[in-house]
């Protein structure tokens, strides 16, 4: 048994061996580069290994996303106060119990700070930017770009809401930071509303007198609050205020009354920036309903039409492409063929 344990990693050491030297797109297949691709590979590999304290007590899992550094640190600029943010990771678990195309949602706190420089140039700082979101960790403030650098993602601003409006829903998610996570995923959002005192906007005045009172507080009342808030829980629990113009509504999903990432994805928001994963296509078989494949094609022809304007192209250069990628669209989703999206053609 000793034996043939031992020749089983001998060929496995072998066929990795194998791997390691396999072509990395060199010309020069001499013994010396393939060699040298393997200790790069070597030495790559060994700095991903790294302890665990469970089994199998090693892991060399590395965190790769879609979303790359650079094309997240773009999202930035286009983020304001209030803005919700949507991402899906691939090969997670628990993307299995929530239905749909997004799996994840959190608030923006606030935007880049611009300022301008002798010369009409305008800089953008973008490092003090924070979210808030609700993790297995609870309900936490963290820097912006954390969830932004995904495999899918999209930021969506809430449609015809005063300056009050957002104010207030970035305080009520300031109260909510430090309560744990809703494993029950129980949406009971107007308790929550009752126990943190969020139920409307106030006036100018009274907002800085309540902002006072409940800072005296507010730490015993999340250490006594026997509930906690689950992702898209905390955006809705900020936003609900505006409930009915935003179409947040809980709709029945496994046996709850729940509001999916998904639900976001309505005309009561318009899309500020999605990632250069999103397709309609993918969103599509993925689950997300007519209404936001609709909003990623508009999108996706606004971004394009940008583009075509900045390099002097005519717009509309391929109208034809888009309308056959909207009848695909639209045979998957089933709708009828002499019905055109909303605000413009298709992607």
């Amino acid at each position: 048994m000793t034996l043939w344990i031992l020749i089983a990693l001998g060929v496995l050491l072998l066929v990795w061996f194998l791997y390691i030297t396999g072509s990395g797109g060199d010309h020069d297949r001499g013994p010396k580069t393939r060699l040298g691709r393997a200790w790069r590979r070597i030495v790559l590999w060994g700095g991903d290994v790294r302890k665990i304290g469970h089994f199998p007590w090693v892991t060399w899992d590395v965190s790769e996303h879609l979303v790359e550094y650079e094309e997240a640190v773009s999202a930035l600029p286009f983020i304001r106060p209030g803005d919700v943010g949507l991402h899906r990771e691939r090969g997670f678990l628990s993307n299995l119990a929530i239905p749909g195309f997004m799996k994840h949602a959190w608030l923006h706190m606030n935007g880049p700070q611009r300022f301008g420089i002798p010369g009409g140039k305008q800089l953008c700082d973008t490092g003090a930017m924070e979210m808030v979101e609700a993790v297995s960790e609870g309900v936490l403030r963290r820097s912006a770009l954390h969830p932004i650098r995904s495999d899918y993602t999209i930021i969506l601003r809430p449609k015809d809401v005063s300056p009050a409006s957002v104010r207030w829903a970035l305080e009520k998610s300031r109260r909510i930071v430090g309560c744990q996570y809703d494993t029950d995923f129980r949406f009971d959002i107007e308790e929550e509303l009752t126990h943190f005192q969020s139920d409307a906007v106030p006036s100018e005045a009274d907002f800085a007198r309540r902002r006072a009172e409940m800072e005296a507080f507010l730490d015993n009342l999340r250490a006594e609050w026997d509930g906690g808030f689950s992702c898209s829980e905390a955006v809705s629990f900020a936003w609900w205020h505006e409930q009915k113009k935003l179409n947040l509504y809980r709709q029945p999903m496994r046996g709850k009354q729940v509001i999916p990432p998904d639900a976001f994805l309505n005309r009561g928001f318009e899309i500020v920036w999605m990632s250069e994963s999103v397709t309609p296509e993918l969103a599509a078989k993925l689950g997300l309903g007519e209404e936001g494949v609709q909003m990623i094609c508009e999108h996706r022809d606004r971004r394009r039409a940008a583009a075509e304007a900045e390099l002097g192209l005519e717009p509309g250069a391929a109208p034809a492409r888009r309308g056959r990628l909207w009848r695909r669209i639209g045979r998957r989703l089933g709708i009828r063929r002499n019905r055109r999206p909303s605000g413009g053609q298709g992607a």
